[in-house]
């Protein structure tokens, strides 16, 4: 349920270990590519993308892709 605090923490890991291996599971891919596709967009929201970008916005806003920062979507999309 805290999408955005475990990305956060494993940026913070990434730069106080720059060689550690960080590995993508379904839902991370899922993830980097609802970004661009609509299709896949709809799948991952179906299991759990809803709850990953609440994450984004504690204070209930509406919710949006938009609300997910660069920072999160490059580690995601580096591979």
């Amino acid at each position: 349920p805290d999408t955005k605090g475990v990305l956060d923490r494993l940026l913070a890991l990434r730069a106080a270990h720059p060689h550690a291996v960080f590995l993508r599971g379904n839902h991370e891919v899922m993830m980097a590519r609802a970004r661009h596709d609509r299709a896949e967009r709809r799948d991952w929201l179906s299991v759990g993308g809803d709850q990953a970008i609440a994450s984004y916005c504690p204070d209930r806003r509406p919710v949006s892709l938009s609300l997910i920062p660069e920072a999160h979507w490059e580690f995601l999309e580096a591979g």
